[in-house]
């Protein structure tokens, strides 16, 4: 089995007033080496081939310099669908964090991210919202707490998970983040009467006026504004957000 050595780096960041706790930033790549682990295993051995490479497609989405190349081999019938890596970390992430944040870039229309997790729990894990774009990078985001995850000790990405099998596919990853919510400001809305849904371009909220802010899901604040007719014309990525408003906060799903 192929094993490359890299040297650790390993980061942590404060979040925003509504996170009020920390999230890890498991890898950026900018040291251009891989820092979670002390060895990278190629999984079928042969399958891929995992280089650091100047981010090709440096935008708004993503301006890292540096970024995780994938791209898979013709091994016949030794290639498999789930071929990827998978690593020991070098710092176990303890229970109570609540989703893994990955940013990824895909050459093609039809290559998917799967994560597998293995800890006191061992799952397989798709992305809340799958992969859509092309030459785009996309914030993808796992979900720990409904897939009941609690510690996590290995990390496994299959960053080509399609069928049929294509030799010469190319993917992309960058930017991998565990993140929490403390439960005294886990999204959730003391006024059950409050209705929030995304609908034409437009986040629609019943039964509220006042000041509403949006955040994504490591706590950057995209939007504050008062909210007077129910409605806020937005321009976001597809992908899960958080509303604050003075009532308590809520997940919305942008698609």
């Amino acid at each position: 089995m192929k094993r490359t050595m890299f040297t650790l780096c390993f980061a942590m960041f404060s979040l925003s007033y509504l996170f009020a706790q920390d999230n890890i930033v498991l890898e950026n790549f900018e040291s251009g080496t891989v820092g979670f682990t002390t060895t990278v295993n190629i999984n079928p051995v042969g399958s891929m081939v995992a280089t650091i490479v100047d981010n090709p497609f440096k935008t708004a989405a993503n301006p890292s310099n540096k970024v995780w190349k994938f791209e898979r081999v013709d091994q016949g019938t030794n290639n498999q669908i789930w071929a990827g890596f998978w690593a020991t970390l070098v710092t176990e992430i303890p229970a109570g964090y609540k989703q893994v944040e990955v940013k990824y870039l895909r050459t093609n229309s039809t290559s998917q991210l799967k994560l597998k997790v293995e800890g006191s729990v061992t799952k397989e894990i798709d992305p809340v919202t799958m992969a859509t774009a092309t030459n785009t990078w996309e914030t993808l985001v796992f979900d720990l707490d409904v897939n009941g995850i609690q510690n996590i000790q290995k990390f496994d990405l299959f960053p080509d998970y399609y069928t049929p099998i294509a030799a010469g596919s190319v993917t992309y990853v960058d930017d991998f983040v565990v993140s929490k919510w403390p439960t005294a400001v886990k999204p959730s809305l003391a006024d059950k009467n409050i209705l929030v849904y995304y609908s034409n371009g437009e986040i629609r909220v019943s039964n509220y006026v006042g000041k509403v802010s949006i955040f994504d899901l490591v706590g950057r604040k995209l939007f504050e504004g008062d909210l007077l007719e129910g409605r806020l014309q937005v321009n976001l990525d597809k992908g899960i957000y958080i509303l604050s408003t003075r009532e308590g906060n809520t997940k919305i799903s942008i698609q």
